[in-house]
């Protein structure tokens, strides 16, 4: 009896597993597996991932890190630590996460102040900003605030500026840490209105409102998210937005490129960076991950209450924005005299 064209299809279909089941066992009796990296996002993550804050408790950053490990702890099933680690403008904390092991577990919650303006300000700094971390994501933006102490003089900033004027040298401002856009912002402002001011830097936006509250120091720049409750509570006078246009949240402020300053334009950003190294599958799952969080309606209503506007920035989109800030950044700097 011949076989059927049926019987035929099968007895060469099971040859077909027979095979490919041999093959399977030939592989892995020579140790033989999937990509570690192919595992190991699969599996991501299988235990606590730890977010590195370079600032204090309490400032901007602060807020949006402690919003965003919420969100994706509940995503991951997973404890995300949040751990401040403040000093020198945030360059202490993401120092130690250029030298993290690079498996996705530690990762940076990054701004324009450690990933840019920092390498301005410092003679010797202990990373690479392009060589030393993947980008992952871009999450969040803001605008600063010029701030001043109520029982200080400094109602406006043209009275600032004409007090600064008429006694050089002798007005302190207080700023998250050297080379932080709190930094930038004053300087870029000093060249633009011909001021010499003194800078006192602390390890995070939080001390340093502290110590303005207190009166040890009559102005700053602030995050938003920083200085909002002290501003619904009448503790904090706004003299300027450092924005382009004014903001949605604070649509009576003016910015201090209407003020008589044109061009003057300062933003801050907050960015998701893994160490270099980290295997692209892993970068690739809490990129997507975090989109998924930024995207949500309820995390964009929580920041923008604090003065915070969400963002869904791609690895690219994120690599490209470091790379031009330094560009724009440094020649700003440069042009106003800041740095040579």
């Amino acid at each position: 009896m011949k076989p059927s064209f049926m019987m035929l299809c099968s007895m060469v279909a099971g040859s077909k597993r027979r095979a490919l089941a041999a093959l399977a066992v030939s592989l892995l009796a020579l140790g033989w597996t999937a990509p570690a990296s192919a595992q190991g996002a699969a599996a991501f993550p299988s235990r606590a991932v730890r977010l590195m804050v370079p600032f204090a408790a309490g400032g901007s950053p602060d807020v949006i890190a402690r919003e965003l490990g919420n969100a994706l702890g509940a995503l991951w099933g997973q404890t995300v630590v949040i751990e401040n680690r403040g000093g020198a403008g945030g360059i202490i904390g993401a120092d130690a996460v250029a030298k993290a092991a690079p498996d996705g577990y530690t990762i940076l919650l990054g701004s324009d102040s450690t990933m840019v303006n920092a390498s301005f300000f410092q003679e010797k700094m202990p990373y690479d900003a392009l060589r030393d971390f993947v980008p992952i994501g871009m999450i969040a933006g803001f605008p600063l605030v010029l701030v001043s102490n109520p029982a200080s003089a400094y109602k406006t900033l043209a009275q600032l500026v004409a007090a600064a004027k008429a006694a050089p040298g002798t007005i302190s401002y207080a700023t998250v840490g050297a080379g932080s856009s709190h930094h930038l912002s004053m300087e870029i402002l000093s060249q633009f209105a011909g001021l010499k001011l003194i800078h006192v830097p602390y390890k995070g936006g939080a001390p340093a409102l502290q110590d303005l509250l207190a009166g040890h120091l009559p102005v700053m720049f602030s995050g938003l998210a920083t200085a909002m409750p002290f501003i619904r509570a009448n503790k904090l006078n706004v003299l300027a937005i450092s924005s382009a246009e004014r903001f949605f949240l604070m649509p009576d402020v003016p910015t201090v490129a209407e003020q008589g300053y044109p061009g003057f334009e300062v933003t801050n950003w907050i960015g998701i960076l893994a160490p270099a190294g980290t295997p692209p599958a892993i970068v690739a799952k809490i990129e997507a991950d975090l989109a998924k969080v930024t995207r949500s309606e309820s995390y964009r209503t929580r920041l923008a209450k604090d003065g915070v506007e969400a963002l869904t920035r791609t690895s690219e989109v994120f690599g490209k924005r470091i790379r031009s800030d330094m560009e724009k950044n440094g020649a700003v700097l440069r042009a106003a005299g800041v740095i040579k």
